[in-house]
């Protein structure tokens, strides 16, 4: 509203205006105007002429007379009133200055004219819409997974409205024209393939961009942001493991792992998600875990679990598992071992020149759809006091050996001479060994050039005893 006081300060111009309807699709407003004029002091002039008036800026230049007029019984003249439509920018925005110009006979019989300016914005009627988010059916958001399908929701102003709608991605990377035509709503199913553009993270930001028509009127755009994530299915993925015997001969004469002999090495066969590469593989077995490619001993036997694992560049994890067969094994054991001097018919004879071995010896059992194991029994010799060994038999056996028998060579081990005795115990893979010492016949005493012997043939040292010695005093 505009006011102003004019011819003496007697009279008032009023001049206003009012939007009364907005038309959203046609971007107009209509716009209801007003001039009057009131009387606020004096008598009252009157005046059988009709002086003129004018409003400009309110559409149309509008023109007109009012008149006559007498103060003196009335004390207001309604000059002019009506509707105009304007046209909104093509922001939606409207301004109205609008100015009303009166003309008005004094009391000289003169014309004073009064003038009044009314300026003001009308509401912004809503264009360019501005898309929101949600689930399908589902809760508003601005953070959805690739691969999800999302409802684009326009806000339209008018339901006349239609719309384009475009993605981007990662910068513009990606961007495409999802939908064209759009009314209220999209569902729009965001690419899994969007993952590509962010192998190693695990969200990036995008836009949907709506471009809005009227008919086949460019109205205007408006982008609004979202999150795009990698969900809880984007994982890196293990197809298999692939398991090989790193002990060659292990491999060769077995076929299947050996506990304590193996060396299982594992390759861990990882992909990525779209996009995204593998930072880490890792084996697991017996509570050791290795890098891909490298070997573990297994430390149990029996089917025996392993665990396998693989870390991509967005950090996810894929876990997978599965069991292989390992034999048991042992190294070759000593139950018994006894050497002891004989006759040549094995009989046993504290002088005898022979040497008898009672030996009770095992290996493990390895079967892979046959056995392939086997024990092979070494005896050696060498008098006591030196280290000069003279290997005398080699003798494979079953896996189990528990008998005796002669050491060859015949009556070579003087009742004078004390021996010991080296009994190695082997299989494909280890040796075990043990020793044991043939003593000299047994006699009261015995001298020579070196030393003396009691109760037995002296072999080492000078005073080399057979048995308990006692002193007293």
């Amino acid at each position: 509203m505009a006011v102003t006081n004019f011819n003496g300060g007697q009279y008032q111009l009023d001049w206003d205006w009012v939007v009364t309807s907005q038309n959203i699709a046609a971007n107009t407003s209509t716009v209801y105007g007003r001039l009057y004029v009131r009387k606020i002091g004096g008598s009252g002039f009157w005046a059988a002429a009709a002086p003129a008036y004018q409003i400009a800026g309110f559409g149309s230049l509008i023109t007109g007379n009012w008149g006559p007029y007498d103060f003196r019984s009335t004390s207001q003249y309604t000059l002019w009133e009506g509707t105009r439509t304007f046209a909104h920018a093509a922001d939606g925005t409207l301004n109205i200055s609008a100015t009303a110009a009166v003309d008005m006979y004094n009391s000289g019989g003169g014309i004073t004219t009064g003038t009044a300016t009314a300026t003001a914005s009308a509401p912004t009627i809503a264009r360019a819409s501005r898309s929101s988010f949600s689930y399908v059916g589902g809760a508003a958001t601005t953070t959805f997974e690739a691969g999800s399908i999302v409802a684009v929701h326009t806000n339209r102003a008018a339901g006349s409205f239609t719309h384009t709608l475009i993605a981007s991605v990662a910068g513009g990377a990606y961007y495409e024209t999802i939908a064209t035509g759009v009314g209220a709503s999209f569902n729009w199913s965001a690419p899994i393939e969007l993952l590509t553009l962010f192998p190693s993270g695990t969200s990036i930001a995008g836009f949907i961009r709506t471009q809005t028509y009227s008919g086949g009127t460019f109205i205007g755009q408006i982008d609004t942001v979202f999150t795009l994530t990698a969900g809880a299915g984007a994982v890196p993925s293990i197809p298999s493991v692939s398991l090989s015997e790193g002990n060659s001969t292990v491999a060769s004469e077995v076929g299947l792992f050996v506990k304590g002999l193996s060396r299982v090495n594992a390759v861990v066969n990882a992909s990525g998600y779209y996009g995204s590469s593998i930072t880490e593989r890792t084996f697991t077995m017996n509570g050791a875990t290795v890098p891909s490619g490298d070997s573990i001993t297994p430390t149990s036997a029996g089917s025996v679990g392993f665990t396998a694992r693989a870390v991509d560049s967005r950090g996810r994890v894929a876990n997978t598992s599965g069991a292989t067969t390992v034999l048991d094994y042992h190294s070759p054991q000593f139950h018994g071992l006894l050497a002891r001097r004989a006759n040549a018919a094995g009989a046993l004879l504290d002088t005898g020149a022979y040497i008898r071995i009672d030996l009770h010896s095992q290996v493990q059992s390895l079967i892979n759809g046959t056995q392939r194991n086997g024990q092979t029994i070494v005896v050696k010799t060498a008098p006591v006091g030196t280290s000069s060994w003279t290997t005398r038999l080699t003798s494979p056996q079953g896996l189990v050996y528990n008998s005796w028998f002669l050491v060859p060579g015949g009556a070579i081990f003087s009742e004078t001479a004390a021996f010991r005795v080296r009994v190695e115990v082997s299989d494909k893979f280890l040796t075990s060994a043990s020793e044991a010492v043939v003593a000299t016949s047994s006699v009261l005493m015995h001298w020579d050039a070196n030393g003396v012997g009691i109760g037995k043939f002296r072999s080492q040292g000078k005073l080399d005893v057979a048995g308990d010695i006692y002193q007293s005093g």
